[in-house]
Parts: structure tokens; C-alpha cells; sequence
């Protein structure tokens, strides 16, 4: 649906700017009698009369002259837009830029009708799937609509712009954007005094349809007064799409408040608009029958009346298929099938639903790829099997899943289960492909969230199939399906280009291996386009260029994985851990991996000999997700005044035994076994949970914190981001440093320098960075105690970690400033001193962090919120942590929020202490956590000041610390050594003698 709208609705008022002012003034006479016969075209355009309009345009064309070549592309553009000719509508686009580049004098003009033009070429490589010809395009028409001077007269220009950018920008991935573009031409058309300007009842109508799509009841309602009123007006009485929109939208508010008695009415008032103004063969009749058939079935529960009015549309796609366009058609059939399907009083409902979407799907691939094997998919990989795009195809093969699982589960034929079985591989393959192969980073949000979606559907299936039969099988899926929701590699996390940077990719050969994508993608769109237009020859042609294409960029790919080993690692398939590779890692210890679902909690439990389901129900959204931010506003609040103190610790326990028994449903099985180490692979929600500090009992709320029954007093927990990850890692721990040498920085940040060439925001954010007394202190006592190179005050600079980073060190030391960039997971940073070179700015950011290699066995972040980041489905925590794990460290301690500068070093003291003495990492934090809670006073012991720190990765190996004497120490054994040899020589030469 959003595909035909957005073609048609791109040029609802196009070439408005035949009449602007600036033209009329240059063409004269001519072009006020073109002027004329451009309206009365417009106006059959508005109200969906498009074969009417074509024949207006065409006229138009025609009649002008041939000198005003203008105005003949404009309406052949016009005309070709209105029957779906896109080639065409290319072609004219491309004339009519070509002309405004040669012709014309008026600059102010030029640049205007440019940036139409531009935008005119975009909607064609929307058409045609072109992202980033698409982007160019936009980009180039933003440039020339910036020459238009900001002055009443271009007032109407400007909103025209803004409305038609909007119609380019309907990938669901740019609502945002598609929101804020249209609010502009809102405000722009708001400016005009003109009551009478048809151009804002266009603007108006579209801001209704876009308002209902992005689900702004409030802005619906608003809109909505505002074209009540402008319908008073006589002027906007021909257009009769502007009321027809209104009384639908006025319909849809009725139906979603499921108030039926006022959605009847509102109903029959429009679709008697309708009717008395023969609109019965237009979109805004098609509008009209899916909504009310959608508000029957999923509001007013009615599947007869929206059976039979999705059969009235489906008549009508039949009859029109240039008005019900294929995305609309594909809507249509979809929720047609549901509602067959969903009405379980009908047996037939079924079997008619899953037929409907069987030959819907047949409309999703290309000629040449459709077969008649039930259920039996095409590699959709392949170039040009699919013709519609990546949604619409998901979506339908999401509506089959479900169709199969829900035939299999009723009937339980087999022959359900092979095509529920075929039709997820394909969704998975169509999904993973176009993921690994897109750059475009909204593109890559949006895929994400349809991964989300497509693993949510897998997940409840194998679930469902294994509580019917508990076959390894299924338990093997469902632990399959565990790691792709929490172990999505890398590769998903960074887009290629940014891959290529961090790996240093020599830059000839980056460009050759871009460069190849970029030929591939422009050769798929050629066979897109010859597809369209049946011409087999040049497809096959096409065909043939694409195989040669993709074997040159995958003998590249070849040569850059084989010389930057970091590229290949970072979009490297590690493939799925199998159980038994872990069991013999899981001696006296539990594994727990959590993943997503939508209405439920889902856990695993892996043992050395046991592997147990947990699954709990909640509404994932608005319980969980609630539960988990609450316990984090309580984390990081704790009370300061003695009278609030009781009621906080009521609601605090109240809180935590809720979220141990909502996250933690494992620890009585964990008590019984006598399991004392508890490995954690959260999924995006409980990734926020320090599980340390949930209540294994009750009755702590009268206690002081010392006393509660934290976990932490039972078990020693470790934090993964995968299980790909650990078992990377404890190769990675191998092959890194063991040479007990510590690298350690704690800045300062109020020492008086200032670098007045920095940019004005890092000036302003290192200005409120605070000294951080506790953090000297931890630097002072490591360097008293522990072999390596430190460095604090002005010494700690990014410039000489970068320099020291080369070397060989087991621990790496971050004593200070953490900045989190929730939005922009890779601007985070760490605050280093300030300096007065030029070529580092002092903070070292998320992304440069995952371009230096990390060869140490541990990184220590005694910095706030440094494991704490955008929580995404898929991707865990995107944390400072987290990148230091892409350049290579098996393990890192960080925090989860802003954490107490006194605290931190009394437990970094000690934490260092036991990994001296030779504890795991993971034994030795919670020792340092436990020691500070036993010493601390009063409110001092809430979690907020011991429970910040967290162990993530390979933490269940020992590191080793060098004493600050090492080196002279095995001087001294080695020279004593030497003494001894000689001594021993020279009585064995007088012995000779």
C-alpha cells in the first residue's frame, strides 16, 4: 500500500511549479493558458481520476509549443508517473534537468525547478529499489532547494519542496526524518495568507495519512479540526479527495476508540461520499473498504462483514489494478488471510487463508522464479528473484509460518511441518543475506527490527513444537535460536565501510572491493528494471554480468581476509556453539542463556550433565522492561534522608525478589545442585541486571544492607556476550600476553591547560569533568605494588596510549572519566588529559578503541558506565566494553553506572590483591565487592556503591600480576646465579689441577 501511495501521492499537485511565479513571469501568455489546463489536470489527479488526468497531461504536451520544451517534459513526466510508466518518467526526469541546466536565466527559479527535478529522479530510483542513487539524488535536490531565498514569495515553493521530499522518504526506517520533513512544509503552507491555495488541502490531506501511519492519534485529531475548517471553504469543494480523506480518517479515530454506534455512522457517511461522487473506482474507495474491514475484524470482531468487504477490494484489484496497487494487494491479502485464518468457528478459514497466501506469494517473486512446488522456495538470495520489496516479502512469508505452524498443530500432518520447516529457512535466508550485504545504516535499524520479529515467530514455534514433543531435535533449535537472538556477530554491529577503516584495509583495495558492491548494485537494478519491462534478453544479460560481478568482489573479499585478519574476524560467520563443546567448561558451574520472546521470558539451563527450559509470562514491554528500569532508577538513587529510608527498602526488596523470581527462576535448582558458579548470557533486557544483588530470601527490609541476602553471598557470577564470544576468547587468552606487566593511566582534568582549537562542545564537556582524588589514589597504590608503566596526571594522554597500546601488556588500566553516548554507541569515550597537540583530541572514542588491538589478557574500565550502553535485540549492550572485545580482549571488568570515586578505589585495591594471589578474575571481584560491603557504613553499603562493577568474557581464568620488583628479582637470581656457576667452575678447575 505505501509503495502505490507513495508513487501516485508524489506528484498529487507536481508542477505546480508550471505557474509559479517565477516562470509565468519568463513565458508570458503562453504559459497562463498552460497554467490553465495544468489546474484542471491537477484537479483530476487529486481526485484519483488518474487515466483522465494522463490524457489532460498528454494534451498539455501536445498543445504547447515546441520552444517551451519545459512544459512538454513536465507533462510527459506527469503522464507517465500517472500510468505507472517509470522508464518513461526516467527518461523525462533526466530531459528535464538537462534542459533547467541549459535554458534558464532566472537563478532563483533554476535552482527551484532543479530541486524538483532532482526529486522527480528520486521517486523513479525509489521505484527501482536505487538506495543510494535514491540518496544522491535527495542530496543534490536539499542543495539546490537551499539557494531559494527564505522570502514570502517562496513561501509556497518551500512547502511544495517539503511535501514532495516526503514522498521519497517511506522506508519505515526514515519515519523520523519523513515526519520533520513534512512539519516543514506544514509550517511553510501555514505561513501563506492565501485562504484559497489548493496546494494546502494537498498538504493536509497527506499530513492526515502520515500522521495515521506513524500512530499520532493526538496529531490525527488535530489535523483532522484543521481540514474540518478548511472544508468550509467553497473553494476546496472540488476536491473531492480532500472530504473523502477527512470522512475515512474521521471513520478510523471512531473505530480505534471502538466506539461502534459513532464508527457506523462515520462509516456510512463515507462511503455515501463515495458513492455520490463516483469514487467508487479510486484509492480513496480502496482506503476506505481495507480500513473498515480492519476495524470489523480487529476491533468490532465481525470476520463476516470483513471477509466479504476484503473480497469487494480484492474485486476491485481486479478490475483496477493500477488503483490497488501491488504493496496495497499484499496488505489486503494478507489481513484477508488472517481473518480466515483467526476465525476458528470456520473450518474452512484455514485451508482458504493459507491458500490465499500461497498465490500471494507467487505475486512476491519474479516469473522466472515461480514454480508450482507447495511450499518450496527459490534462493531468494539469488539476484532478481524477489520484485517487491524486502517488508512485504517478509511479511508474507511471516503469515505462512504462522498459517503452517497453525495447520501442523491442529492436524498434525506431516507434510505441514516440512513447509512450516522450508518456509523459516527461507524467511532466515532472506533476512541474513540482505543484512550481511546492506551498508546503509538505516536500512541496517530496520533490518534489525525485522530480524527481531522474524526470531520473536521462530521462537514461539520451536517452543510450541517442543512442548508437543520434548525431542532433542527442538531443544537443539530453541538453543540455536538462543544465540542468534545474543550472538549476532560483529558483522551486523559495523557496516563494511566502517569494518574496512578499523582494519586498516589498504585503501586501493577497499576501494575495489566498494566499488564492486557499488557495480553489482547498479547492475541489479538494471535487471530489476528489464524485469519490468519483460525484456528477457537484456535480463539474461544482466544476469550473466551480476555472476561475473559477484565472483570479482568475493576474490577480494578473499585477499583482504587473507592480509587483515582483524576484516574477516569482524564479519566472520563463528557459527553456532554446540552444547557439548561446553560441558566440559561447566564443572560445579550453570550456564543460563536468556533470549527473547514476546509475551515471555525465555532461559536455558546448561549444566555439565543437565540442559532444563524455563520460560515465564509477562508482557515483555510493559512489565518487564518496567521491572528492569525501576530496579535501575532504585540502583542508582539511594535514599539520603532517614525518614524515606524504611519506605525505600520495603519497595527496593519488594523489587528485587520480584526480578529474582521473574530473571533468576533457576537459583532453587542451583541450591539443590550445590552450584556455586553461575555464567550469564543475557539477552537486551536483562543485560541492565546485576544479578550479584538479587534476594535469594525475604525479610531484609528491616536489616541494614550488610545483612540482605544478596547472591552474591551464594554465588560468583560471570557475564557473557555470546557464547561464540567465550569460546573465541579463551583461544584469544592463549595466544594474548602473560607477562604479568600492567599499562595504567588516571588523568587529570583541572590542570589549567586549555586548547582553544578544539571544538567548542569538547571545550565545554572537559570544563565540567570534576578531578578524581580516589582514582590518583588507585593509580599511586598499583604502581607501589605491581610490575609495569603508569601514568597519571598530565603524562595520561591519548597520544601515549595509543603509543603504549603497541606493546606487550597483560592488563590494561582505565582509572577515570567514562562518557556514554546512549545514541551513538560509538562516540562514547574515555576522558584522557587535556593537551595542546592537535592531532588527538584526548578522548578516545568507542569506535578508535575498536581499531587498536588488544593484546592483553584483561582491560580494567575503573570508569563510569562503561558496560553500560543502547541496549539492542540481538547485540547485548553496545558498551565501551564491548569494543574493547572487538580489537581482541578476552576479558573486561566495567560499570554499569556512574560509580563513587572512594569506593571504587577500595575495591580496586583489593581486587588486584586477589588477582595477585592468583584468583580467577570473576573470584577476585566479587572478594573486593564483598570485603567493601563487610567494612562499609550505614547507607554506604547499598549495591549503588559495591555492585557498579561487572566481569565480562573469559573472567573465569586467572591473570598474572607482576610484583613492582619482578624485574629485580630475577636480576638478582640471575647474578646470584652466575656467582654460584663461577664458584663451581673454579673449584672444579682446582680439583683438575
Amino acid at each position: 500500500m505505501r509503495k502505490y501511495l507513495s508513487t501516485v501521492q508524489f506528484l498529487i499537485a507536481h508542477f505546480i511549479f508550471i505557474f509559479n511565479p517565477f516562470y509565468a513571469q519568463a513565458q508570458g501568455l503562453d504559459s497562463l493558458q498552460i497554467e490553465s489546463a495544468t489546474a484542471a489536470a491537477d484537479l483530476l489527479f487529486y481526485n484519483y481520476q488518474y487515466e483522465q488526468a494522463a490524457k489532460a497531461y498528454e494534451d498539455i504536451a501536445a498543445k504547447a509549443n515546441p520552444e517551451r520544451s519545459i512544459q512538454i517534459i513536465k507533462s510527459h513526466f506527469q503522464q507517465a508517473l500517472s500510468l505507472q510508466n517509470m522508464q518513461k518518467a526516467g527518461l523525462a526526469a533526466d530531459l528535464f534537468n538537462l534542459i533547467y541546466t541549459k535554458t534558464t536565466q532566472n537563478k532563483k527559479a533554476d535552482a527551484y525547478n532543479l530541486a524538483l527535478g532532482w526529486l522527480a529522479k528520486a521517486n523513479v530510483f525509489f521505484y527501482y529499489k536505487q538506495k543510494d542513487s535514491l540518496t544522491i539524488a535527495v542530496k543534490k535536490a536539499d542543495a539546490y532547494i537551499a539557494q531559494v531565498p527564505e522570502e514570502e514569495f517562496c513561501w509556497e515553493l518551500k512547502a511544495y519542496y517539503y511535501y514532495q521530499k516526503q514522498n521519497v522518504l517511506t522506508e519505515i526506517t526514515q519515519n523520523v526524518e519523513r515526519r520533520s520533513t513534512f512539519l516543514s512544509a506544514v509550517a511553510y503552507i501555514d505561513k501563506l495568507k492565501n485562504p484559497n491555495n489548493l496546494l494546502r488541502g494537498v498538504i493536509y490531506e497527506r499530513w492526515l495519512n502520515i500522521s495515521l501511519m506513524l500512530e499520532e492519534e493526538a496529531e490525527v485529531k488535530k489535523i483532522l479540526n484543521k481540514v474540518k475548517q478548511l472544508l468550509k471553504n467553497p473553494y476546496f469543494k472540488p476536491y473531492k479527495r480532500l472530504e473523502a480523506g477527512y470522512l475515512n480518517r474521521k471513520m478510523i479515530i471512531a473505530g480505534f476508540l471502538e466506539d461502534s454506534v459513532k464508527f457506523e455512522a462515520a462509516a456510512k457517511e463515507c462511503l455515501g461520499f463515495i458513492q455520490k461522487n463516483n469514487l467508487l473506482e479510486t484509492i480513496a474507495y480502496a482506503e476506505y473498504l481495507q480500513f473498515f474491514a480492519l476495524i470489523k475484524k480487529d476491533v468490532m470482531i465481525n470476520y463476516p462483514a470483513a471477509r466479504q468487504t476484503y473480497r469487494t477490494l480484492l474485486d476491485l484489484r481486479q478490475r483496477r489494478p493500477d488503483v490497488v496497487g501491488t504493496g496495497l494487494n499484499i496488505s489486503v491479502s494478507l489481513n484477508y488471510a488472517y481473518t480466515q485464518m483467526d476465525n476458528v468457528f470456520d473450518t474452512m478459514g484455514l485451508d482458504t487463508g493459507t491458500l490465499i497466501l500461497e498465490n500471494i506469494w507467487q505475486e512476491c517473486i519474479s516469473p522466472a522464479h515461480r514454480n508450482n512446488n507447495w511450499a518450496e522456495y527459490p534462493d531468494l538470495s539469488q539476484a532478481g528473484v524477489r520484485i517487491v520489496s524486502l517488508q512485504e516479502c517478509t511479511l508474507v512469508l511471516q503469515a505462512l509460518t504462522y498459517a503452517y505452524n497453525t495447520c501442523y498443530h491442529r492436524r498434525g500432518e506431516e507434510k505441514y511441518k516440512k513447509a512450516l520447516f522450508n518456509t523459516l529457512a527461507a524467511s532466515e535466508n532472506l533476512l541474513m543475506q540482505t543484512l550481511k550485504t546492506t551498508s546503509n545504516e538505516q536500512q541496517r535499524s530496520y533490518l534489525s527490527n525485522t530480524v527481531e520479529e522474524f526470531l520473536i515467530r521462530k521462537v514461539l514455534i520451536y517452543q510450541s513444537l517442543y512442548k508437543k514433543n520434548p525431542s532433542p531435535i527442538y531443544l537443539n533449535e530453541l538453543w540455536q535460536i538462543a544465540q542468534q537472538c545474543n550472538g549476532r556477530q560483529s558483522r551486523y554491529r559495523q557496516n563494511e565501510e566502517k569494518a574496512l577503516e578499523i582494519a586498516q584495509v589498504d585503501k586501493k583495495l577497499a576501494n575495489l572491493y566498494l566499488g564492486g558492491k557499488k557495480s553489482l548494485e547498479n547492475a541489479l537494478f538494471a535487471l530489476s528494471v528489464a524485469q519490468k519491462d519483460n525484456n528477457m534478453v537484456q535480463a539474461a544479460a544482466q544476469s550473466q554480468q551480476i555472476t561475473l560481478i559477484t565472483q570479482q568482489i568475493a576474490d577480494v573479499q578473499k585477499q583482504i581476509a587473507a592480509d587483515y585478519p582483524l576484516f574477516a574476524k569482524m564479519l566472520a560467520d563463528l557459527g553456532w556453539v554446540k552444547m557439548e563443546e561446553l560441558r566440559p567448561w561447566l564443572n560445579n558451574s550453570a550456564l543460563i542463556v536468556h533470549y527473547v520472546g514476546r509475551e515471555k521470558s525465555y532461559q536455558i539451563l546448561l549444566t555439565a550433565d543437565t540442559v532444563i527450559c524455563y520460560n515465564y509470562e509477562m508482557q515483555r514491554e510493559r512489565i518487564g522492561r518496567k521491572l528492569v528500569d525501576s530496579l535501575n532508577i532504585f540502583l542508582n538513587n539511594p535514599p539520603t534522608e532517614t525518614a524515606v529510608e524504611k519506605i525505600y527498602k520495603a519497595q527496593f526488596e519488594r523489587l528485587l525478589i520480584r526480578a529474582k523470581d521473574t530473571f533468576f527462576r533457576q537459583w532453587a535448582y542451583l541450591e539443590k545442585q550445590n552450584i556455586k558458579n553461575v555464567i550469564i548470557v543475557p539477552d537486551e533486557l536483562t543485560a541492565a541486571i546485576p544479578f550479584e544483588i538479587l534476594l535469594t530470601a525475604g525479610g531484609n527490609k528491616d536489616k541494614p544492607y550488610q545483612q540482605w541476602a544478596w547472591a552474591a553471598n551464594k554465588y560468583t557470577f560471570q557475564y557473557l556476550p555470546s557464547l561464540s564470544f567465550w569460546k573465541q576468547s579463551r583461544q584469544q587468552s592463549q595466544a594474548n600476553t602473560h607477562n604479568g606487566k600492567v599499562l595504567a593511566f588516571a588523568p587529570t582534568y583541572q590542570n589549567g591547560v586549555e586548547n582553544k582549537q578544539r571544538d567548542k562542545d569538547l571545550i565545554w564537556l572537559r570544563k565540567n569533568l570534576n578531578e578524581l582524588a580516589g582514582a590518583k589514589r588507585e593509580l599511586a597504590n598499583l604502581e607501589k605494588y605491581y610490575y609495569g608503566d603508569f601514568y597519571s596526571g598530565g603524562e595520561a594522554t591519548e597520544a601515549i596510549f595509543k603509543a603504549k597500546s603497541k606493546e606487550a601488556y597483560s592488563i590494561i588500566h582505565f582509572a577515570m572519566h567514562g562518557l556514554l553516548d546512549e545514541n551513538l554507541p560509538e562516540m562514547s569515550s574515555l576522558a584522557f588529559s587535556e593537551t595542546v597537540d592537535t592531532m588527538e583530541d584526548n578522548f578516545l572514542s568507542a569506535y578508535e578503541i575498536a581499531k587498536l588491538p588488544q593484546r592483553c589478557q584483561l582491560v580494567v574500565l575503573s570508569a563510569c558506565e562503561t558496560a553500560k550502553g543502547k541496549r539492542q535485540m540481538g547485540e547485548g549492550v553496545m558498551s565501551l566494553a564491548q569494543y574493547f572485545m572487538y580489537g581482541g580482549a578476552p576479558a573486561v571488568i566495567a560499570t554499569r553506572w556512574q560509580v563513587n570515586d572512594q569506593a571504587t578505589a577500595f575495591i580496586m585495591q583489593n581486587f588486584y590483591k586477589y588477582l595477585y594471589e592468583g584468583q580467577t578474575i570473576k573470584a577476585a571481584l566479587k572478594a573486593s565487592q564483598l570485603d567493601y560491603l563487610k567494612q562499609a557504613r550505614g547507607d554506604g553499603a547499598h549495591p549503588f556503591y559495591w555492585a557498579a562493577f561487572t566481569n565480562i568474557g573469559n573472567t573465569d581464568a586467572a591473570v598474572y600480576v607482576a610484583p613492582r620488583h619482578w624485574a629485580m628479582r630475577y636480576w638478582i637470581i640471575g647474578s646470584v646465579s652466575l656467582l654460584l656457576l663461577s664458584l663451581w667452575g673454579w673449584w672444579k678447575f682446582r680439583k683438575r689441577e
